[in-house]
């Protein structure tokens, strides 16, 4: 059990590895943490955060496959805290394994990566320390008044496994003087790399006419199937991919065809990139045999296609428009750039596509929570002087997963309360949203079911380009008409 001064105890303050060597005397009252109860009691004061959490952490070992382990679970925590209000601000070690010359893809070493993913996607200010120094503190920081410091890593066997040394600090001068010394912690002021295994795709395959006579011949598959190719390109010097069949047969959900006719199904498609599309060369192989396929677009200039794409079967469920406008816009952000501003009307032309095709295809991703655009204000203006619209990716998610939490969600506050905050979430195209989804209860909690209908009502109204058609702006209105 955690044992508790009874006295106020005078405590030395160093200073962490950082810059400043003063070292403050401060009474405070302090109490032990136990290894085998560090999780436990972390999450206790993460729940009990009012107005600001601030975590400095050398390693958060997070498993997205495993989202009962302990690092999930502070993870979760501090997005809880964050979803009922609190200012949450975590600062990460880069923890790279440098080599003696350290070259540009040593950012995906970084054991932090995962951890940086899940909490910028889920909208929490985390940050990496520059390269050149280690941040090796270990602290969280509550409502500026609790302190939790120690050697435990936000790591499996941190939290399972090693002897480590832990205590929780009550005091406000403390706090302070700790959080002082955090921000002087210089950050990254780049968005690292995306660690997940990723797929180079040609930008020439975009920008010159192919993508366009694809879509212009609603020919997706012949689309699925290059995608495909490149994916199991290894990157060897010849550019040759060996294609089985069956395996391609299974990604493009024809594989309950007989072998026969799925395998003539892609002879055809594959002579279609060939003879129309110019994109690879292959021979017709003997019966039952694979195919040796060479890809001849240049993979000099090139973009990174997540593999979630195949794994959590994107390939599959996002239509023509969907798949044509997410590859559009990975290919003019990366991690230093994260969001493009662009108009339909560039767009269109510069991958001879139509407006209305771009639109689709915004609409579909904005639905399946893959995409977010900012519209410019039409105050003022008319749409012909309007600002581009600004388009930043979200990362491939696992549909089944989100399904889960958005149960659980029923689960918890009732179908009926869940059904109507997924119709209201359907307004701005967030009903794939479980964030959006549980503040919209939360506000029919708060205010009643009555008051969120009227204030929907009025969005609802809105052109669904029109920026005030949007969660922030009906959170204001929910908020202005209950003071009214």
């Amino acid at each position: 059990m955690k044992f508790k001064s009874c006295i106020k105890t005078i405590i030395f303050l160093f200073a962490l590895s950082l810059q400043s060597q003063n070292l403050i005397a401060l009474p405070a009252d302090v109490e032990n943490i136990p290894p085998t109860q560090y999780s436990q009691t972390a999450l206790s004061e993460i729940s009990k955060a009012k107005e600001s959490i601030y975590v400095v952490m050398y390693l958060a070992s997070f498993d997205p496959t495993e989202p009962n382990s302990q690092v999930s679970q502070l993870l979760k925590g501090l997005l809880d805290a964050k979803n009922r209000g609190v200012q949450v601000k975590v600062i990460l070690d880069q923890n790279l394994d440098f080599t003696d010359e350290p070259g540009p893809n040593e950012i995906y070493k970084n054991k932090n990566q995962a951890a940086f993913e899940y909490l910028r996607s889920n909208d929490i200010k985390v940050f990496y320390d520059t390269a050149e120094t280690y941040t090796h503190a270990k602290a969280i920081v509550i409502d500026h008044e609790t302190s939790i410091l120690g050697s435990t890593n936000w790591s499996k066997a941190a939290l399972t496994k090693n002897n480590e040394a832990n205590t929780m600090i009550h005091s406000k001068e403390f706090s302070e003087n700790l959080i002082n010394q955090f921000e002087q912690i210089k950050l990254q002021e780049y968005i690292p790399a995306v660690v997940t295994p990723t797929v180079k795709i040609p930008r020439d395959f975009l920008k010159q006419k192919n993508l366009g006579e694809i879509v212009s011949q609603s020919d997706e598959r012949t689309l699925d199937v290059y995608l495909y190719l490149l994916g199991q390109y290894n990157q060897n010097k010849d550019s040759k991919v060996e294609l089985n069949y069956d395996n391609l047969a299974e990604s493009l959900a024809i594989n309950k065809m007989t072998k026969e006719d799925y395998r003539r199904q892609i002879t055809k498609i594959l002579l279609k990139l060939k003879e129309k599309y110019k994109l690879i060369d292959f021979e017709n192989p003997t019966r039952n045999q694979n195919a040796e396929v060479i890809l001849k677009e240049s993979k000099n200039d090139s973009f990174e296609l997540p593999t979630a794409y195949w794994k959590y079967l994107w390939n599959q469920k996002l239509n023509l428009s969907a798949k044509t406008m997410y590859l559009i816009v990975l290919s003019n952000t990366n991690p230093s750039t994260p969001s493009i501003g662009m108009s339909r009307e560039d767009i269109s032309k510069r991958y001879s596509i139509s407006e209305s095709f771009v639109s689709d295809g915004n609409k579909e991703l904005r639905i399946q929570n893959l995409l977010d655009i900012q519209y410019s204000s039409l105050e003022d203006q008319n749409y012909s002087n309007r600002q581009p619209n600004v388009y930043t990716p979200k990362p491939l998610y696992d549909p089944v997963e989100l399904q889960k939490e958005i149960t659980k969600l029923g689960q918890k506050e009732g179908q009926d309360k869940l059904q109507r905050a997924i119709n209201t979430a359907s307004i701005f195209y967030e009903q794939n949203d479980p964030k959006a989804i549980k503040v919209l209860i939360d506000l029919e909690n708060q205010y009643g079911q009555k008051i969120i209908e009227q204030a929907t009502q009025k969005i609802a109204d809105k052109n669904p380009d029109n920026p005030k058609r949007s969660m922030g702006y009906l959170v204001a209105t929910i908020k202005s008409m209950a003071k009214s």
